[in-house]
């Protein structure tokens, strides 16, 4: 076994670890991604989503302490949930923990859109009053479920 090429192998993805990428989003054949969320699975704690003008028609679930931000500005990039409206992922914007994890992400950042639709997300609850189990709509154009995410 090659000891200098396993060290430098660690020390390669030990390093790789320790530096944001930027992913794009748009309609560019240069482009990484066609889609908002698409960019959000490929990004990991740290990245930046770099999002170009237009209007996208989807709503979005972030996971990981990401920034999430336009080329052109909010005047020129929409983010429009209107349509999974109906579903149980109904905010266009939905910051949560991962699935199966207590810890929300802590150091998200969302900046140059204009966020629209969105008719909340299917949340159970324990009725106060009641005590009975019940189901509401909770978010809308935004929702962020034990965590504070920067908007601009």
């Amino acid at each position: 076994m090659n000891l200098n090429f396993t060290f430098k192998s660690f020390l390669l993805l030990f390093l790789s670890g320790l530096y944001s990428i930027t992913i794009t989003v748009g309609s560019d054949p240069s482009d990484d991604y066609t889609t908002i969320q698409e960019g959000i699975d490929a990004a990991s704690d740290g990245d930046i989503v770099l999002v170009g003008d237009g209007t996208y028609n989807e709503n979005i679930i972030i996971e990981s302490d990401i920034t999430l931000t336009s080329v052109g500005g909010h005047q020129n990039t929409i983010i429009d949930g209107s349509g999974g409206a109906a579903g149980t992922m109904g905010s266009t914007v939905t910051v949560r923990p991962e699935s199966g994890s207590a810890f929300a992400p802590n150091n998200v950042e969302i900046d140059g859109f204009t966020i629209t639709g969105g008719n909340g997300n299917l949340m159970n609850r324990i009725d106060p009053i009641t005590n009975a189990p019940i189901t509401i709509r909770a978010g809308g154009g935004i929702m962020a479920l034990n965590t504070s995410p920067k908007i601009r």
